[in-house]
């Protein structure tokens, strides 16, 4: 037994320096030679070194990449473990670790592979309590490996407090922060107070505003979120590419493409490898008809990190900007493969399937968003797709959910605005549409929905406002501004605003089939001729020829 002892030690030397192909081949040796000898005579401590040679040679295994094989030797070992432990010990051989941490690492491996229940059930054999024989930093792991975990399988309450129970561990914990703030939407601000009771550093001021400008985000406050946010930079420097993300993030909220494409930009420029937030990222440049750019940003993608799911998220995006549905389809498909909890890659699918007049499909893929996230794109997409399948009383139930988990922000109010639209109460649509635009007057979103209201109860000038507040900063706006002057038959100002939109996008399709069709107006011919020509000419399609 000295002799393996002592090849152990080398063993754990080249796995220490990372050496896999050598400490696999020596494991190996070593296993089979503990294995021969334990046929011939058996006893207490040839079946312990036993154990820390399956263990070691499984180390290498993984560190290798070999998981499969690794897991079929901790198997192995943990069966030994058990057995002996069983049987107790009289040796004076003490095992290298405990059932404990060999659960640990075959969770571990198990979570590589995605086999997330798989790993579970071991991380869930481990003991945490008062007994545990844990390190701080490797229970530090477990909770939040459970946690991870556990919000996966939806089970929430379990989340919660794995999460928890981390943050207790190690308040600088961010990824529990983040995942404890998305797990309990209604409690933000008291969520956000219990943390800050964990910082007890003068040296943490930083933590507490990061803090405040989580809170801001989550709870819709984006513009409070950018102020917030432009006193980090200053405390700890313009090029923090975390805090930088936030404030792309909070001015894409906003509907402002331009500044959160510039902020985006400015990420990529300091740390092109990142991939964090970057299918937001293609989505703004897809909002803004930036074809070449949205192709840059997922070739880029691809090359950098295949195995990432915002990678396919952006060329699912490409596809659809171009007119390809079923290829968008297949990419989203392949980012939920890689990552299905990926929140953006199920918003994205539903659209793509509420477009192919697939509402029950999309319910399906909106519903999975909401089982991983509660932000209001997920509540937005489940109302509309609740309305296109005419559940009307699903719909009012989610967008009173989302109005009392955001009864200040002015989509919340917007979604509740459109179910009352979309069930005939006008009145209470107005409401909810004004008292939106009240807290927010530039809400793109919202004044579109009300210019709808007003268009149907043909109050068209009122929708003319409104458009002509915002077309300054939306010149897409100056197509359904045009839409409006035909019907209250103004030809020459819907002519106008058809150039303007064509000037702003030679490509423009929508703006370049309502010109046509008002100078066969103009003319006192019948527009519906020009139907069957502008049927195949589809923004995306003019979009391939940029």
């Amino acid at each position: 037994m000295i002799e393996a002892e002592g090849l152990l030690a080398e063993i754990r030397t080249l796995l220490d320096a990372k050496q896999w192909k050598s400490a696999s081949f020596l494991a190996g040796v070593l296993v089979s030679k503990l294995s021969a000898q334990m046929r011939v005579q058996t006893n207490t401590t040839s079946k312990l070194v036993y154990i820390d040679a399956l263990i070691v040679y499984a180390d290498a295994l993984v560190g290798g990449g070999e998981l499969r094989r690794a897991l079929a030797h901790y198997s192995a070992a943990l069966t030994w473990m058990k057995s002996h432990k069983r049987l107790g010990s009289t040796s004076n051989y003490k095992p290298s670790i405990t059932e404990c941490f060999l659960r640990l690492k075959i969770a571990e491996a198990y979570l590589q592979l995605n086999e997330h229940p798989k790993a579970l059930e071991h991380l869930e054999k481990i003991e945490l309590g008062p007994n545990a024989v844990l390190d701080t930093t490797s229970m530090l792991s477990v909770f939040m490996h459970k946690a991870n975990c556990y919000k996966r399988r939806g089970s929430r309450d379990a989340a919660i407090e794995n999460y928890k129970n981390a943050l207790e561990n190690n308040p600088y914990c961010m990824e529990a922060i983040l995942g404890l703030l998305e797990m309990l939407p209604t409690q933000v601000p008291q969520t956000t107070g219990y943390i800050k009771r964990l910082y007890f550093r003068p040296e943490t001021e930083w933590a507490h505003k990061w803090l405040d400008l989580l809170r801001n985000k989550l709870c819709g406050n984006y513009v409070e979120a950018l102020r917030v946010a432009g006193e980090l930079l200053q405390d700890i420097g313009d090029y923090n590419t975390s805090i930088v993300l936030e404030v792309a993030e909070c001015h894409y909220r906003l509907s402002q493409g331009t500044e959160a494409i510039q902020m985006f930009a400015k990420v990529t420029q300091e740390d092109f490898f990142n991939t964090d937030r970057m299918d937001m990222y293609a989505m703004a440049l897809q909002q803004s008809s930036a074809v070449h750019e949205l192709n840059r940003l997922a070739h880029t993608l691809l090359v950098t990190n295949p195995q990432c799911a915002e990678a396919w998220v952006s060329l699912a995006l490409l596809a659809e900007k171009k007119g390809r549905r079923e290829s968008a389809l297949k990419f989203t498909s392949k980012a939920l493969d890689l990552q299905p909890f990926q929140v953006r890659a199920h918003l994205l699918r539903g659209s793509l399937l509420n477009q192919d007049n697939k509402s029950l499909l999309a319910i399906k893929s909106y519903r999975k968003a909401y089982q991983y996230s509660r932000e209001l794109p997920v509540y937005q997409g489940l109302v509309e797709s609740y309305l296109c399948n005419q559940q009307q009383t699903e719909a009012r139930l989610i967008a009173n959910e989302c109005v009392e988990l955001y009864p200040d922000h002015p989509l919340a109010l917007g979604t509740m605005g459109n179910v009352y639209f979309h069930t005939k109460q006008q009145l209470k649509a107005r409401k909810a549409y004004e008292r939106a635009l009240a807290i927010s007057p530039d809400c793109l979103e919202v004044t579109l929905s009300l210019v709808n209201l007003d268009c149907s109860e043909n109050r068209l000038n009122d929708a003319l406002v409104r458009l002509k507040k915002l077309v300054p900063h939306h010149k897409f706006l100056h197509v359904r501004i045009a839409d409006i002057f035909i019907a209250k038959r103004d030809f020459g100002e819907a002519s106008f605003h058809y150039n303007a939109a064509i000037h702003d996008n030679p490509n423009n399709a929508q703006a370049i089939n309502g010109l046509r069709r008002v100078d066969k107006l103009m003319l006192g011919q019948d527009p519906s001729d020009d139907e069957g020509e502008g049927e195949d000419l589809e923004d995306d399609d003019l979009v391939l020829d940029e």
